[in-house]
């Protein structure tokens, strides 16, 4: 069982915050609850879609040095604010992934340079082609060495 920050939140989408606990390597993206997903159906399939690619992409020799490591879907007890108010309503407790933390600044595919497109999108093809269709919102993050281009944020598709 854990416990999340706001102070430790380094992200937001959409639909999920990014919490990365202080000196941790390892993130928590949590999806939020929406107004106009009462039920959460929406954000629940979108989760299993989440976690269904990442199955996918770990086991593709092509992918799976470009995608960080899902290291599991913890059981998150509580969000508290700076001032130890619990926020846990605002979330799906039960919708979370804990991942490895990815050093470097994520940028959508008309933010990468030029010079990064045609790689980029040679891997984009190779999500799609393994069925992981949702890559049109994802985000790269360009090695700082020589290491691989890493690309986050992306599911199958609902």
């Amino acid at each position: 069982m854990a416990s999340l920050h706001l102070k430790d939140q380094i992200g937001t989408g959409c639909f999920a915050d990014v919490f990365r606990p202080f000196g941790s390597d390892r993130v928590f993206k949590l999806l939020r609850r929406h107004a106009a997903d009462q039920a959460g159906r929406a954000i629940h399939s979108l989760f299993e879609s989440e976690k269904l690619a990442y199955t996918i992409a770990a086991e593709n020799e092509a992918l799976r040095p470009h995608i960080a490591t899902l290291y599991g879907l913890p059981h998150i007890d509580s969000i508290f604010d700076s001032h130890g108010r619990n926020v846990s309503d605002r979330y799906h407790l039960d919708c979370c992934l804990e991942i490895e933390y990815l050093d470097g600044v994520a940028e959508k595919l008309i933010e990468v340079p030029d010079e990064y497109h045609p790689a980029v999108e040679s891997l984009f093809n190779v999500f799609y082609d393994a069925g992981i269709r949702a890559v049109g919102d994802a985000s790269v993050i360009r090695p700082t060495n020589s290491g691989p281009i890493k690309v986050i944020d992306w599911s199958m598709g609902i």
